[in-house]
Order: structure tokens, then C-alpha cells, then sequence
């Protein structure tokens, strides 16, 4: 019969690095978009950010109404701080900390945002969960969850 073909065989993809640094995925997963939702076996969602050849990680919802992070604005500031912006509240993470930055802010003509705001105006604010972030040189992206 015919010749069975034979594939180039990828490289296996390490799981998990010597220091237990789980793989979840490669910068070229991103696609184009600043943000890339991840699920882990436990069923736990994480968010990755990719912003000017670095990622960040961390947990996959807000800590102020549970809002997905997969929509947040993700920028640098002239400082080098890398911030996480959710739509909904307008709460301000920093990336690299977890630190809010801003919580439920008030006002500035939206709405919605002055109604979450005042829910929220007695409360604390509760930092974002962030993850140690490793890329190998092939650009897989490990992360310490």
C-alpha cells in the first residue's frame, strides 16, 4: 500500500520547571490580544497579560464584583508600572503586586460606576491575587500557582 506519513515530531512541551513553575502555554498563544484566560485542572481561572514582551498573571476575576479580567485595560505607566483596569468598576490593580490602586472609584459621568461605586464605599478594597511569571526562551510561559 501506500507510505504512511511521517510528522515532524514537536518538541514535548515541559509541564512543570525544576522549581514547580506550572507551563501555560507560549507568548505566541496570545494572538495579537494583551490578555489570555487559562484554566487549571482544579478548575481555577487565571489571567495572563502579555505587555511589551512581559506577562503577568493572576487570578481570573476581580476582587470587587467578581468581573472577568479577560475584559480589563492593561497598560504601562511612564513610571513602568503595569496596571489592570476593570471596565465595570473602574477598580485599578497594579500586575505586579496585586496592590489596588484605585477601588470602585465614583463619578466621572458613568452611572453604573457611581452605583458599584457607593456599594462598595464601606468596604476595603481586596488586593488581586498575582503569580510569580517565568518565559524560557521559547517563549513558554511558566507561572508559580
Amino acid at each position: 500500500g501506500r507510505p504512511q506519513r511521517r510528522w515532524k515530531k514537536d518538541k514535548p512541551r515541559v509541564l512543570k520547571d525544576k522549581d514547580g513553575f506550572l507551563n501555560l502555554g507560549n507568548v505566541a498563544d496570545f494572538g495579537g490580544k494583551a490578555t489570555k484566560a487559562v484554566m487549571l485542572e482544579n478548575g481555577q481561572g487565571l489571567m495572563l497579560y502579555l505587555v511589551g514582551g512581559s506577562v503577568y498573571a493572576s487570578d481570573a476575576y476581580s476582587t470587587a464584583f467578581k468581573f472577568p479580567m479577560s475584559d480589563a485595560v492593561v497598560e504601562r505607566a511612564a513610571g513602568g508600572a503595569t496596571t489592570a483596569t476593570v471596565p465595570l468598576d473602574g477598580t485599578k490593580y497594579s500586575l505586579e503586586t496585586g496592590e489596588v490602586l484605585e477601588w470602585c472609584p465614583q463619578g466621572g459621568g458613568n452611572p453604573l460606576r457611581s452605583l458599584l461605586g457607593s456599594l462598595k464605599a464601606n468596604s476595603d478594597p481586596v488586593p488581586l491575587k498575582v503569580y510569580s511569571v517565568r518565559i524560557a526562551k521559547d517563549g513558554d510561559i511558566f507561572v508559580n500557582v
